[in-house]
């Protein structure tokens, strides 16, 4: 058996794009505030989750089987003008330097922009690429009776020469899915492995899938894992959580504000009332007060103490496999109490995978040596 840490990281495209804008917009202020670089080097966010990246692959001491890493909200250069992009990435890991690693991206269309996944893999530990498919799982007939806002989900399949392989997806979000149990998300996923166009040979053993699953209610979790080929891929040994999402509003706060149960709430806070949906913190819904009001107003704001990230609710980023070594955790190389980075935090997690003529292998050849010695020697003494 060999043992092989694989992480996930959503590295936000809008910090990329030096723009406060989307979802990211609180964290993007806050970040720029903290750094001092409000005006000026409004990049230094997904610059600083590059080096996430880069110490990824170089930490040896930390991180001895460091094998693969699946990015989402990744920009492409040629689409976006002055972002850094997958070929910032590269750039850090330049192949002069890094000579063992490789890279596949899968770019995506929507009339706002071209959302991307990249993987990269060391190819000395999990092969030569031989095969790639490229997808969206907006498209997928469960997330489009839905709505087109759905497309633009990039799903990336790559299969090596080492029998291994790595998928690496950004899912659409979609909260209700997974306080469902995410149905549409399994079968989205199934669906696409099996149409790949080599998925015979596909062994579950050899599988990572690496993401953004949108799954803030841990829907994928120990008890009810990913069952690809019959085999169940999971990210933890137990249905602990791992909250590396986010810093928004409604996934963002102290226990205090937390709505636990599986209902809407609205509660009376010191005069205010807060709604929560289930399982999220409480926000001002007050459509009269929209300046005041996190959901509805189009203005960034500060979080505060809110968006430490101790306070982080939501589940989401994975990584599954077959035989897990060490279960899922944060990687965070630089200890802070609120995210310079990005507004996901990076995950990883360590499996195990059969070598081809291991141990079990020489085992069975010799039990089969001696029975053919036995079977000579029974035939020599009869004649």
């Amino acid at each position: 058996m060999t043992e092989h840490t694989i992480a996930s990281y959503n590295m936000s495209f809008a910090s990329d794009m030096g723009k406060i804008m989307g979802s990211e917009k609180h964290f993007i202020l806050n970040g720029l505030t903290e750094s001092r670089e409000v005006g000026k080097n409004q990049r230094i966010l997904w610059e600083n989750a590059r080096e996430f990246v880069y110490r990824f692959f170089t930490d040896s001491e930390n991180v001895p089987n460091a094998s693969a890493c699946g990015l989402q909200e990744m920009n492409v250069r040629a689409k976006v003008a002055g972002v850094g992009g997958i070929e910032g990435v590269k750039e850090r890991l330049p192949v002069s330097e890094f000579p063992d690693l490789d890279f596949f991206e899968c770019v995506t269309t929507t009339p706002h922009g071209f959302p991307t996944v990249l993987t990269i893999w060391n190819k000395q530990k999990l092969g030569n690429k031989t095969h790639e498919h490229c997808g969206d799982l907006g498209e997928f007939p469960g997330y489009a009776a839905l709505g087109p806002q759905h497309k633009g989900r990039p799903i990336s399949i790559i299969h090596t020469d080492k029998q291994v392989t790595l998928v690496n997806l950004h899912a659409p979000n979609v909260p209700s899915d997974s306080l469902k149990g995410s149905p549409i998300l399994r079968d989205a996923i199934t669906a696409t492995i099996d149409s790949c166009g080599f998925a015979d040979r596909i062994d579950p053993k050899k599988l990572f899938i690496m993401g953004d699953f949108n799954d803030p209610y841990n829907a994928i979790r120990s008890s009810q894992p990913l069952v690809i080929g019959g085999m169940p891929l999971n990210h933890s040994l137990s249905d602990v959580k791992t909250l590396s999402c986010c810093y928004n509003f409604n996934s963002s706060c102290p226990d205090s504000l937390y709505n636990p149960t599986s209902e809407e709430v609205t509660r009376d806070f010191d005069g205010k009332m807060l709604t929560a949906s289930p399982m999220e913190c409480f926000i001002n819904r007050n459509k009269e007060n929209k300046d005041e009001n996190e959901e509805l107003s189009g203005n960034p704001k500060l979080m505060g103490d809110r968006g430490l990230l101790s306070n982080y609710k939501f589940t989401g980023d994975y990584v599954l496999g077959l035989d897990i070594s060490a279960p899922l955790s944060i990687w965070r190389p630089v200890a802070r109490s609120v995210s310079l980075e990005s507004d996901h935090e990076m995950v990883m997690a360590t499996f195990r995978i059969p070598v081809a003529g291991g141990r079990r292998g020489r085992k069975t050849q010799r039990k089969q040596n001696r029975r053919r010695s036995t079977q000579r020697k029974r035939r020599s003494s009869r004649r």
